[in-house]
Parts: structure tokens; sequence; C-alpha cells
């Protein structure tokens, strides 16, 4: 899935919420296309993309999360597209 897409995930809305959304955008085409949402809204998070899979990592929700962030992981699995989470991290992890 990876691929030469780029990858659009999570953030903020207009109004400064935490979002779960997730965009794929094929150059070949000059598309943008919708992808299931994140089981998670997240913001402050690094997001890869490895082995036709795109990973969400730590991060916060800042409506359910406190200020230590995350340990939270999900990835979007190749076949269904949906994002299940799938491993917690040593530490909680929040990008500033």
């Amino acid at each position: 899935m990876s691929g030469d897409f780029l990858f659009g995930v999570g953030g903020y809305d207009n109004h400064l919420v935490p979002i779960n959304s997730a965009l794929m955008y094929d150059p070949r085409l000059r598309l943008w296309m919708e992808l299931s949402p994140m089981a998670s809204c997240r913001e402050n998070f690094t997001a890869i993309s490895m082995n036709g899979k795109l990973y969400a990592i730590g991060g916060m929700d800042r409506l359910t999360d406190t200020e230590n962030g995350s340990d939270n992981v999900e990835s979007d699995a190749a076949v269904g597209n949906e994002f299940t989470t799938t491993i917690s991290l040593a530490l909680r992890s929040c990008e500033w």
C-alpha cells in the first residue's frame, strides 16, 4: 500500500479538536482518497509507512489523554483498510 503515495493522517479540525481521519494521495491519478479513520483521534504523533502498512505511533488526544501522551500504536491493514491497535510503546510518546 505505501509505494509512491502520500498520506495525511490525524491532526486538528478547524476548531482545533484532534481528528482521526486518514487520506492517501495518488500522484499518478492526482487524486486524494479517503481511508478508513484511525481508531483514535491523534495530534502530535508519528506516522510511518512500512511493509505495506501505515502506522500511527504515540501522540495525544487532548479530549481523552493526559499531557503525558499515548503509548498506543495503530496500523491499517492492506486488506480491508481498517486501523487496529497493534502494540503499546514502552514509553508514552508525544511529539511536541
